[in-house]
């Protein structure tokens, strides 16, 4: 019997060069992965690396080979790791995810590098979820720069938080955008009580029109330190002195940046150094520096407007007597009753001032008439004379007044200073208890 092989043959050179263009394209594609300049990797559903560009793999320290097969989760910070798995099972579960992460891989050498990571499902042809494909960025420089940025942040913030200043910023219509929280200590105002209220809220009326212009004079490029009064949270009156400029967006003003002082104490200080200066300390009244410099004033403005004023000296008759005998404490308490009397008498515009001792001057700008001089030393000599009651102790006392008229009796301060003098001396040797006026016979003693 004879054998014989029965054989078919087809043709599969199509199927062939299908295959081998389909190697060459999947070659083609591995190496343009492989060299992209961002790192890719993919990984099966249990989280096992199946491939890793050199991109990936030079960016952790490792050679690709190195990496496939392991777990991407080795590559993790550890203290990420149980966050990163959560979301990878997520993801597996077709679970919606924001799309970008950062995390934190660990370098071969043990460095950290921050990498930026977007993730997709990676499935067969039947639809069936096989894996994750992951490309990274790294962000390092990014994350190390946000590091400083923020360390930066948080030094400035506590300096201006902690800073003796209050530090604020306002909107284009003046309203608090920020302010640090020493603003309670100058307004007494916690700060989320300050922001979005106007700056002018807590401005003392009397200041709000001074201000609102030197807002105006910043808004056209002015800048310069400007003082002020605040009221706080229980009314009490607070002086501050701000600095403040412009903040421009592109050229056009977007709001208000300031430094604010509070300056109360040396407000205090210098009214403190101010009363010294020119108040007496015992009457509370103008002593005779701030009478001098009212007086230049004064003759200035009567030289200009062609005005008569008047000055008078008052030395109180017999003080010494009651000085000595009920001691200095109601010789001070009879100095300030005689102060308040002179004051009720006078008008605004006029000044009486404690020259020192029991001496005591008047100033009387802008009279019509020489007689008003006598009037108003009538209605001295009067009030007076009408008992003091002092510590249930009754004083009676009476005054010598000198007068000297501008431009009459004398042109210049000092002039009428003296003449005012003479006519009071002469006051007090011809029987005291009256008033005289200067004139040229009194340098011979007569009237």
């Amino acid at each position: 019997n004879e054998k014989y092989v029965q054989s078919i043959f087809r043709d599969i050179s199509e199927w062939k060069r299908t295959e081998r263009q389909l190697k060459e394209r999947e070659k083609r594609y591995r190496e343009l992965w492989d060299n992209a300049p961002v790192a890719y990797h993919t990984v099966d559903t249990k989280g096992i690396i199946t491939f890793v560009n050199k991109t990936e793999a030079k960016m952790l320290g490792y050679k690709p080979e190195e990496m496939v097969g392991r777990s991407i989760f080795d590559f993790i910070l550890p203290e990420q790791r149980e966050e990163a798995k959560k979301r990878f099972h997520k993801k597996l579960a077709g679970k919606r995810l924001p799309k970008a992460e950062d995390r934190i891989y660990i370098r071969k050498d043990r460095s950290k590098i921050y990498v930026s990571i977007d993730d997709v499902l990676e499935q067969d042809s039947d639809g069936k979820v096989v894996g994750v494909r992951t490309t990274m960025v790294d962000i390092t420089n990014l994350k190390v720069a946000e590091e400083k940025l923020r360390k930066s942040e948080e030094r400035y913030r506590r300096l201006v938080e902690n800073i003796t200043d209050v530090i604020f910023t306002l909107d284009t219509e003046g309203c608090f955008t920020y302010v640090n929280p020493v603003i309670e200590q100058v307004f007494g105002y916690k700060v989320d009580e300050i922001v979005n209220q106007p700056f002018t809220h807590f401005v003392h009326p009397a200041d709000l029109r001074g201000l609102q212009a030197n807002f105006k004079r910043i808004m056209e490029g002015e800048v310069e330190p400007y003082e002020f009064r605040v009221l706080d949270k229980n009314g009490n009156i607070r002086h501050v002195r701000i600095s403040i400029c412009l903040l421009l967006e592109n050229h056009q003003p977007v709001g208000f940046t300031g430094i604010m002082t509070d300056i109360t104490q040396r407000k205090q200080l210098e009214e403190s150094i101010r009363q010294l200066a020119y108040y007496d300390p015992v009457t509370g009244l103008p002593n005779r520096v701030l009478f001098n410099n009212r007086l230049a004033m004064a003759l200035t403005h009567a030289r200009r407007e062609r005005e008569k004023l008047t000055v008078m000296l008052l030395d109180l008759d017999r003080f010494k007597d009651i000085n000595d005998s009920l001691g200095h404490s109601m010789g001070d308490q009879l100095l300030k009753s005689v102060g308040n009397r002179l004051k009720d008498l006078l008008r605004r515009s006029d000044t009486v001032a404690r020259m020192g001792g029991d001496e005591f001057m008047v100033l009387s700008p802008e009279i019509r008439r020489i007689g008003d001089a006598t009037i108003l030393a009538k209605k001295i000599l009067e009030a007076i004379r009408k008992p003091f009651i002092l510590d249930k102790e009754e004083l009676n006392i009476t005054t010598s007044i000198g007068i000297a008229i501008y431009p009459h009796d004398a042109e210049d301060a000092d002039t009428l200073m003296k003449n005012v003098d003479i006519a009071m001396y002469y006051v007090k040797n011809h029987g005291r208890d009256n008033y005289r006026r200067y004139n040229l016979s009194m340098h011979d003693n007569t009237l």
